[in-house]
Parts: structure tokens; C-alpha cells; sequence
């Protein structure tokens, strides 16, 4: 293993530094346990890194040798709109699934989803999932 590569020994990542973050993604949509999420909605803010080689694509200087976050954000989108979950965790699973179905190029993910003043009982300014794994891990579930 070189240098500026690293294993997350949890889950069997390896990073070697070339990744495409999108950050910030908001959406409404009608994800939660509670009765009145699922009626009324809730905001969702996703960030995903893909991790994936960008050595052909810093050669040759075309969107084909990379992925296209515009489609990214359309995949992600998707699936966080098209279902409800009560669950999160769930939501995650599916832009993960979306986007290594879509995007072959792509090696490993990294998904963090928060809600905003999540109904606790007290206040907190947001809860967050992240959930990391590498296309490998990904079958089967």
C-alpha cells in the first residue's frame, strides 16, 4: 500500500485521495418514524464523496472519463424522493444503491443525511447518519 493511501479497518475502505463531493443537497421529503413526518415532510440534507480514480479524466480533460455531479445530484435526488422510509439508515441504503447502479466509475461512498431539529424532546440542531461502503459491500443487501 502506498503512502498516501489508508484503511478504514471497519469497513474496508481503501482511500487513495481522488474523490467528487457534493455537499449541502436539501430536500422535503416525507421520510421518519413518527405519523407526522410521513404526512407533513421533513428536510433532508444529504452530502455524498464518491471515491473513484480522476487519473483519466485529468488527462484527457473529458466528462466521460469522470462523473457527472449534475447526475449526482439527479440519482441522489431520486432516491431520496421517490420512497418513504422510516428509517434514515433506509434512505441512505437507497442513494447508495442508486449511485453505484448509475455510476460504475465509482469505487467506495460516503453518505452523511441529516435532519434538521429533529423531534427529540429537546433541542438539536440536527441529527446525521453517515454511512460508508465500498461497491463490494454493497451486494446483498
Amino acid at each position: 500500500m502506498s503512502e498516501n493511501q489508508c484503511v478504514d479497518e471497519n469497513i474496508d475502505i481503501i482511500d487513495t485521495g481522488d474523490s467528487i463531493t457534493l455537499n449541502g443537497m436539501t430536500f422535503y421529503a416525507f421520510h421518519g418514524h413518527r405519523k407526522s413526518e410521513r404526512d407533513h415532510g421533513v428536510i433532508i440534507e444529504v452530502d455524498v464523496k464518491l471515491s473513484l480514480s480522476l487519473d483519466e479524466a485529468m488527462g484527457t480533460d473529458d466528462l466521460k472519463a469522470t462523473v457527472d455531479y449534475r447526475q449526482v445530484y439527479f440519482t441522489v435526488e431520486e432516491a431520496v424522493m421517490t420512497h418513504q422510509h422510516n428509517l434514515l439508515e433506509r434512505v441512505v441504503k437507497e442513494i447508495m444503491k442508486a449511485l453505484f447502479e448509475n455510476f460504475k466509475k465509482i469505487d467506495n461512498i460516503q453518505v452523511k443525511l441529516r435532519k434538521p431539529s429533529p423531534s427529540v424532546g429537546g433541542v438539536v440542531k440536527f441529527v446525521e447518519i453517515s454511512i460508508a461502503r465500498d461497491r463490494r459491500s454493497m451486494d446483498g443487501l
